[in-house]
C-alpha cells in the first residue's frame, strides 16, 4: 500500500508491507533506495521482496520512503543533487514517518531498524548519527559514512552492521570521492575508518578473528570474510561483511542498480544477513 505525509511543505510519499499482526507492538523496518530509485524499487531489488516475505513470517511493518527528487540528502553536500542542494530534510521526513506508522499501526517504537543501499546506505548512516534516539539499529550496505559527518556524534551507542565490496566503483571501499556517471558527488570515509568510527562511539574494543565465510557450495570458503567488534559491557556490536572484489551491488539482489559493474558477492544474501542482525538486536532490547 502507499502513503503519503506532509513535511516542510512537501508531500513525502513511502510504500508499506504491512502483514497481519495479531500480537500487535510489530517491529518497523525503514528500508531506503539508493540514488535515482523509489521505494518500489528498492522493494523490487531485494531478492523480489524478500524483505516483504521475511516481514510476513515474523510480523514486521516494512516502509520503503521515496527520497524527494529520487535523492536522499545523507549529508555530502552532493553539488549534482537537488535534496543536498535544497537542503531537504530527510531526516526530519523519517523521523515524522515513524510518528505517522505510530499512530496508524501497533508499531513498538523500541524496534525500529533502518536499512539502504548506496545513497540510501549513506542516508542509513546519517540517522545513525542523528536520529539514534528512535531507530534501534543500523544497516548500511555499499554506502560509507559521508566526510562532513565524521565528526558529529550520534544521539546514543547504536549497532551496526556493513556490507561492502573492495571493488565498488561508486562509494570506494578507501573513502573519498562518491563517483557516478562521471561526476563527483561528495567525499566519505574509507570502510575501515568507518568501522572504527562507529566501534569508536559504541565503546567496542573487542576485536574478534576475521573469518572467511563457507563457499556456496559448502565446501571451501567464499570471497566475502566478517570482521566484528564488540562491547562486552553492553553487547553492542560493529559487524562488516567485506567482498574481495565485490561492486556496487545489494548482495543476492534479484537486479544490479545502473551503472553497478557486474562484480558480486557470491554466497551471501544481504536480505537474510540484516534480517537476522535486527533481530539478534531485537533480541537484546526485549533481554532484561
Amino acid at each position: 500500500m502507499d502513503g503519503s505525509i506532509v513535511v516542510e511543505g512537501h508531500e513525502r510519499t513511502f510504500h508499506l508491507f504491512v502483514p497481519p499482526v495479531p500480537n500487535g507492538h510489530a517491529p518497523l523496518l525503514i528500508a531506503l533506495h539508493g540514488g535515482g530509485g523509489a521505494g518500489l524499487w528498492f522493494e523490487k531489488l531485494t531478492t523480489r521482496e524478500k524483505f516483504d516475505e521475511l516481514a510476513e513470517r515474523d510480523q514486521w511493518i516494512v516502509a520503503y520512503p521515496d527520497g524527494l527528487y529520487h535523492r536522499w540528502n545523507d549529508g555530502r553536500n552532493d553539488a549534482s543533487s537537488r535534496s543536498s542542494e535544497e537542503r531537504v530534510n530527510d531526516v526530519l521526513f523519517i523521523s515524522m514517518l515513524i510518528d505517522h506508522l505510530e499512530e496508524s499501526y501497533s508499531i513498538d517504537r523500541t524496534r525500529v531498524f533502518a536499512t539502504g543501499m548506496s545513497n540510501g546506505g549513506m542516508m542509513t548512516e546519517r540517522l545513525g548519527c542523528e536520529l539514534s534516539d528512535r531507530i534501534a539499529a543500523i544497516a548500511p550496505v555499499a554506502g560509507s559514512l559521508p566526510q562532513n559527518l565524521a565528526h558529529t556524534i550520534p544521539l546514543r551507542p547504536i549497532p551496526v552492521l556493513m556490507i561492502h565490496g573492495t571493488e565498488d566503483p561508486i562509494v570506494p571501499w578507501i573513502g573519498g570521492e562518491v563517483q557516478a556517471f562521471g561526476e563527483e558527488r561528495g567525499r566519505v570515509l574509507s570502510v575501515p575508518d568507518t568501522m572504527q568510527f562507529w566501534a569508536r562511539h559504541d565503546g567496542c574494543t573487542d576485536m574478534l578473528p576475521t573469518a572467511y565465510l563457507p563457499g556456496e557450495d559448502g565446501t571451501g570458503t567464499s570471497r566475502t570474510w566478517k570482521e566484528e567488534c564488540m562491547n562486552r559491557e553492553n553487547g553492542l556490536k560493529v559487524i562488516l561483511y567485506g567482498t574481495d572484489g565485490g561492486g556496487h551491488v545489494w548482495p543476492g539482489g534479484a537486479a544490479r542498480p545502473r551503472n553497478a559493474p557486474a562484480r558480486t558477492a557470491p554466497g551471501i544474501d544481504a536480505c537474510a544477513l540484516v534480517w537476522e542482525f535486527f533481530k539478534q538486536t531485537q533480541a537484546t532490547v526485549e533481554s532484561p
